[in-house]
C-alpha cells in the first residue's frame, strides 16, 4: 500500500506515549496539523498515532518539528515579551480548561457542551506544545535565562492532558449506559463520527470499533487523516522501526548530566509495578506523575519521547538523577535485564551486556 510505504519512509520522532484513546488522538492530530496555525502562525504538516487497546503513541515528522521549534525559538530571541506572554497564556488556558472539565465531567453532554470543552482544550494545546518544543532550539545563554519561567508554566499545566483523558473516559461511560456499547469501544470513535452521533444519534458497528481497539493508526496530513487497522498497522510499525533495531549506542537529549550503570526495567504501566528495585534503570516511552515512585528508586532513567521540558526532564533536574530523553528507540532496542550505561554528559546510552 503506497500510503503505508510513504509514511514508513518518513523520519519520525516520538512525541508522547500513554493511555490516550483513539478518539482523543483524532482531535490531537487535527490540532497539531491544522488549528494551532491560527494561534501560533505555524503548525506541523504530518502526525501519526498508533493505538493498541487504549495505549497510544504519537509520532511527529522530525524535519517539521525542527522547523516548528526553530520558528518559535526565533520569536523568543527577537521578542522579549514573547516568553512571559506565552507562559502566562498557558497558565490562563490551563485554568479555563480545568474549570470547564470540572463543570461538565460526568454529564450527558450536548454537542455545544462538548464543543466548549474542545475549544478550551485546543486553546490550551497551542501554548503547551509551543513551550515544549521551542526550548530545545534556544541558544544556550537564552535557555539558561528563560528555562525557570518555561519550567514553571510547564509544571503548572502538566495535569491537563491526564485530566482530559479522564474527562473523555467519563463521557464515554455516560454514552455507554445510553447506547449499550462498552465504553472502551466508544473511545475508538473518530472525531467526525462523534459529531455525527451528536447530530443523528448513529454509531459505527461494534465490530468496527473492536477492530480499532485491538490495533489502529491515524495518519494525519494537513488536518485530514487516513485510518488503518490490523496487519497494516504492524506493517507500518515495522517500516518505522526496522532501521533502528540492533543499535548499541542510543542517542538522546541530556535532561540532567551524570554517568551511571544499571539493569534495565522497561515499564509502560507504572500502576501495576510493585517490584521495582532500587538502582535499576527505568526505561519508558515517556514519564507522567504516576511514574514518580519508580523514579525515586531508579539510578537513572531513559525515555523515547521528550525534550528539556518533558515531565522526565523536569523531574531529573529536581532529583538530580542522570537522564536521557528523546531517544526515540530506547523501548524498542533495550530489553529487561540488559546492563546499560547512561552517559548523560554526552546524551547517550550504551548497551554493555
Amino acid at each position: 500500500m503506497a500510503l503505508i510505504e510513504s509514511y514508513g519512509r518518513i523520519e519520525w520522532i516520538k512525541h508522547w506515549a500513554g493511555h490516550w484513546s483513539l478518539l482523543s488522538c483524532s482531535y490531537f492530530g487535527h490540532q497539531y496539523t491544522k488549528t494551532i496555525k491560527e494561534t501560533l502562525g505555524v503548525c506541523l504538516q504530518k502526525a501519526m498515532f498508533v493505538s493498541k487497546e487504549g495505549f497510544s503513541v504519537c509520532y511527529l515528522h522530525k524535519s517539521e518539528v525542527l522547523e516548528f521549534g526553530k520558528s518559535l525559538a526565533d520569536k523568543v530571541v527577537k521578542n522579549k515579551k514573547f516568553c512571559p506572554e506565552l507562559c502566562n497564556d498557558l497558565k490562563e488556558k490551563t485554568d479555563i480548561v480545568i474549570n470547564t472539565m470540572e463543570r461538565l465531567k460526568g454529564k450527558d453532554l450536548t454537542q455545544d457542551e462538548f464543543k466548549e470543552f474542545m475549544k478550551d482544550f485546543y486553546d490550551y494545546v497551542s501554548p503547551h506544545i509551543a513551550i515544549k518544543k521551542l526550548v530545545d532550539f534556544l541558544p544556550a545563554d537564552v535557555l539558561e535565562k528563560l528555562l525557570p519561567q518555561f519550567s514553571d508554566a510547564r509544571v503548572y499545566a502538566e495535569k491537563v492532558y491526564t485530566e482530559s483523558e479522564i474527562f473523555m473516559r467519563s463521557f464515554a461511560n455516560v454514552l455507554s449506559k445510553k447506547n449499550g456499547y462498552a465504553s472502551h469501544l466508544l473511545l475508538c470513535l473518530m472525531k467526525e463520527e462523534l459529531e455525527e452521533y451528536f447530530k443523528l444519534g448513529k454509531l459505527p458497528s461494534k465490530d468496527i470499533l473492536e477492530d480499532r481497539y485491538k490495533e489502529g493508526a491515524l495518519l494525519f496530513n494537513k488536518g485530514k487523516y487516513d485510518h488503518i487497522t490490523g496487519s497494516l498497522v504492524k506493517e507500518l510499525e515495522e517500516l518505522v522501526t526496522e532501521s533502528l533495531l540492533g543499535e548499541k549506542v542510543i542517542k538522546g537529549v541530556t535532561a540532567y548530566p551524570g554517568k551511571i550503570r544499571g539493569k534495565v526495567r522497561i515499564i509502560f504501566k507504572p500502576e501495576e509495578v510493585h517490584d521495582f528495585k532500587k538502582g535499576e534503570i527505568l526505561v519508558t516511552g515517556m514519564t507522567r506523575p504516576e511514574y514518580t515512585h519508580l523514579i525515586d528508586k531508579a539510578a537513572g532513567f531513559i525515555t523515547d519521547a521528550g525534550g528539556m521540558l518533558s515531565h522526565a526532564a523536569i523531574l531529573a533536574r529536581e532529583m538530580k538523577k542522570p537522564c536521557v530523553v528523546g531517544t526515540e528507540i530506547a523501548t524498542k532496542v533495550l530489553k529487561d535485564g540488559m546492563e546499560v550505561e547512561i552517559d548523560a554528559e554526552k546524551g547517550i546510552v550504551k548497551i554493555l551486556k
